[in-house]
């Protein structure tokens, strides 16, 4: 029989034979795997995932392509049935099965066991199809490429850990004191599946990408970390930051407790546990502490990474550097977010080979690409699932956890920690209580350094004021700027934080016609494109650390994005009415270096004409809440422990806060006209189950054991909700101006244009759709109308960003 082909590289004029790239796929993915009980699952996989691709009608398809220039003509030809029901026909109706038939039809796009549509059967589907397909000749082929004893191993193998998979889910399930309490088998098993699925994606798309690599122009290749290898590189960082460590601490004053801290941390990564909280106020060295448990832990218990998640970029900007310094290890650090910038394409292309799979020993990333990892349905995101497992995962500010995604979130950790061998710290100054709701709750984490109501009182620097009921009905513009100076005035450097751009906007305007004190003034929103806010910071944070004693008088209205990891210290701070989280998180921008012996916090209350929050239901619950802590506060104080940053009253926060929202934590959705949500989708599905009685999907057979909307639930997660918003590029400076020069102009290479887009991140801003209807014709279009730029006269670049009202037109014209 002649051989048939995979893959042509046109560059070489190569052809790659599929029981290659098979076999090859399959190697590679058990290079990758850490999940011992997939061994077996995931080889059988690889070696049938392009069966379809063996039969001769396959073949022609694949020819007429590359005669045609690698574009197919015609309806795509199948090749993913054929593999599916090979693996059906040796072991019919099983899980083993169903788990291989999925990760194939699915490793090109996410595919339903059970539609939404019409509630038919992905597997029975199909059966169907295979009817017109050459499944026999695939057959034959497939027999041919795998050595028999080899493939009879393996298929036992398999067998036995397809009865390991749902006995394990329920050994450890009954070992939970209240098993329906922390999730349910289906999710657990939807788990597997997409870590099955994620590994088979990853060496198929790495194989085929290493044999299409043009001859001459071969990607730099990352360094493989053998088990051995990591433990070296383990054990090297953990000397780096031990004497990292030794310089920074002198124990003496409130270093003391810093170093307490941080032992305890210590401590505790020689303990197999595998879910931590770590609890400790602003300023006590969490990400030092941290790390110190991350790398021993990683070094006692051979874990494959590291993975550093923070919920914003400032956090991350901040802590990456710390991270990478007190490592010191050139090369094991891969920073990915949006915000990468590369100056050559060998450098954003090994960058990029190196983000599709997380393979450096060290992650440092946002929250928004570890709940893609978990959730998304795009396969790049799919990709990267099996390096979440046996890692070490701290998540950093996990306060700040999308409501909308907390049973999510919880179920995947209780999965990671109990089932994937992976140890999780929760570290914030305001633990959530997500082991305390109702249902889908947190496993019980163990706090790592305890007394967490001693180093608060030790490292107390500000005191919270109530001032809510300083104005009937609450502040207006006017009121508030008053209120501003009059603290001003007393403690000359003042932040004020508020809920939305546009109050933010509007104080910052009535405090310019009101400052006869001439203090010097400052605006940050995300109506501002990332350049313009860290060059406001940067003039922000000479002026604060010029103080000495005599301070430079200034005042900082902001919006919440100031409130974590930005390293500012102010001798006033005033907080417009938020959750408890909030507050204490602005608190941490007061007297940061102790300036004064305490600073003042202020919570003050605005109107609901200075702060519309009627689109911010959020914001409104979490208020509301608070005003219960306050309430509680001014009637008995020491029930809350005297102080309104005190764990009880964070506690008291959270129980009545999370109360508002049980419902929307589990990710409510309207599918098809039918309110579900994502945790029904990713579990059993009831929402859509076939009707056992005179349903045609029904016929002839049960339901399927897994009955999940894999793709549904894929392409509705966003882990940041969207709601209609826009980005914009602005021509903030000359950089942004020649760059978006560069997209219009016709003289730039394709590969030039995307440098400069990505280099243009810098300088976008995220609008709603009303503003975006409100600036109208200030928008225009680059690059065949890809990208969307703004006026110049419709940004202010020295204070407000993004403004409905045009300024005068300057010499930067695109």
């Amino acid at each position: 029989m002649n051989q048939p082909y995979a893959h042509y590289n046109p560059h070489s004029d190569t052809y790659q034979l599929n029981s290659t790239h098979n076999s090859d796929t399959a190697v590679i993915a058990e290079k990758k795997n850490p999940i011992p009980i997939l061994k077996d699952i995931l080889w059988l996989t690889c070696h049938l995932h392009d069966s379809g691709k063996y039969p001769e009608r396959w073949q022609k398809y694949f020819m007429k392509a590359i005669c045609n220039d690698g574009i197919p003509s015609g309806p795509k030809e199948d090749h993913t049935t054929a593999g599916g029901q090979l693996i059906q026909e040796i072991f019919p109706g099983t899980l083993l099965s169903e788990m291989i038939q999925i990760a194939i039809y699915s490793h090109h796009g996410l595919r339903d066991c059970i539609s939404i549509i019409d509630s038919s059967i992905l597997l029975r589907q199909r059966m169907e199809k295979a009817k017109k397909l050459p499944i026999e000749e695939a057959k034959e082929y497939f027999y041919q490429a795998v050595e028999p004893s080899e493939f009879e191993k393996r298929c036992a193998g398999a067998r036995e850990e397809s009865k390991l998979i749902p006995k394990r889910i329920k050994d450890i399930m009954k070992s939970w004191d209240n098993p329906q309490l922390y999730g349910n088998r289906d999710f657990f098993l939807g788990m597997y599946e997409r870590i099955l699925l994620s590994l088979l994606i990853d060496a198929d798309r790495r194989d085929t990408e290493d044999f299409m690599t043009e001859d001459g122009e071969a990607v730099r290749q990352p360094e493989e970390y053998s088990s051995e290898k990591l433990q070296d590189v383990w054990r090297i960082c953990v000397e780096h930051v031990e004497r990292k460590y030794a310089d920074f601490m002198d124990k003496s004053g409130i270093n003391r407790y810093r170093s307490e801290i941080s032992d305890r941390c210590m401590k505790q990564a020689l303990q197999n546990i595998r879910l931590y909280h770590l609890t400790v106020p602003t300023g006590s060295g969490k990400t030092l502490s941290s790390l110190r448990f991350a790398v021993r832990h990683a070094l006692e218990y051979h874990k494959r990474r590291i993975i550093y998640v923070a919920p914003y970029q400032s956090i991350l900007d901040q802590n990456a550097e710390e991270i990478r310094n007190a490592l010191d290890y050139p090369g094991i650090v891969l920073e990915h977010h949006c915000n990468i910038i590369l100056e050559t394409e060998e450098e954003q292309a090994y960058y990029d080979r190196v983000t599709e799979d997380w393979s450096l020993p060290v992650i440092v990333t946002t929250a928004v690409q570890f709940l893609n990892t978990l959730f998304a349905g795009k396969t790049g995101n799919i990709r990267r699932m099996h390096s979440l497992c046996n890692s070490v995962i701290i998540m950093d500010e996990v306060q700040s956890l999308p409501v909308r995604t907390i049973q999510l979130f919880n179920m995947a950790v209780n999965f990671l920690t109990e089932f994937a061998d992976t140890t999780m710290v929760l570290c914030t100054a305001t633990q959530p209580l997500l082991d305390r709701i109702p249902v889908n709750r947190l496993r019980p984490p163990k706090d790592m350094t305890g007394y967490v109501d001693f180093y608060q009182e030790a490292f107390r620097r500000t005191e919270i004021i109530d001032c809510t009921d300083l104005v009937p009905g609450g502040m207006d513009i006017r009121k508030a700027a008053g209120f501003v100076l009059e603290k001003a005035r007393e403690l000359k450097q003042v932040l004020f934080v508020v809920n939305t751009k546009r109050c933010a906007r509007e104080l910052f305007g009535m405090l310019e016609s009101l400052n006869e004190d001439r203090f010097k003034l400052y605006h940050l929103s995300t109506g501002m494109c990332p350049e313009h806010r860290s060059d406001v910071l940067k003039d922000l944070s000479d002026c604060l650390k010029s103080h000495g004693e005599d301070p430079i008088p200034l005042i900082c209205v902001s919006t919440q994005l100031i409130e974590a990891g930005v390293d500012l210290s102010f001798r006033c701070v005033i907080r417009s009415l938020a959750g408890l989280d909030n507050i204490i998180q602005a608190a941490g921008r007061c007297n940061r270096h102790k300036e004064v012996d305490m600073g003042k916090v202020f919570i003050v209350k605005m109107s609901g004409d200075a702060e519309n929050l009627s689109h911010l239901a959020y914001i409104r619950r979490a208020q509301e809440s608070t005003e219960q802590v306050l309430a509680q506060f001014y009637r008995n104080p020491e029930v809350l422990g005297g102080r309104l940053d005190s764990s009880l009253a964070v506690k008291m926060y959270y129980e009545c806060n999370f109360q508002k929202w049980l419902k929307e934590m589990e990710y409510r959705e309207t599918v098809e006209g039918v309110s579900t949500s994502l945790v029904e989708l990713l579990s059993g599905n009831h929402d859509f189950l076939p009707s056992q009685q005179g349903t045609t999907a029904c016929k002839g057979a049960g339901l399927p054991i897994l009955k999940q909307a894999f793709k549904t639930a894929g392409d509705l997660f966003e882990a940041i909700e969207e709601n209609g918003k826009t980005t914009v590029i602005v021509p903030y400076n000359e950089e942004a101006v020649q760059l978006l020069s560069r997209l219009s102009g016709g003289s730039a290479s394709l590969q030039q244009k995307k440098q400069a887009l990505r280099k243009l991140q810098r300088f976008t801003v995220a609008i709603s759709g009303t503003e975006k209807k409100g600036l109208g014709d200030a928008i225009h279009t680059v690059w065949e109308g890809r990208v969307l730029v703004l006026d110049e006269r419709y940004y202010d670049k020295e204070n407000l960003g993004v403004t409905q009202n045009p300024g005068l037109m300057t010499e930067l014209m695109i």
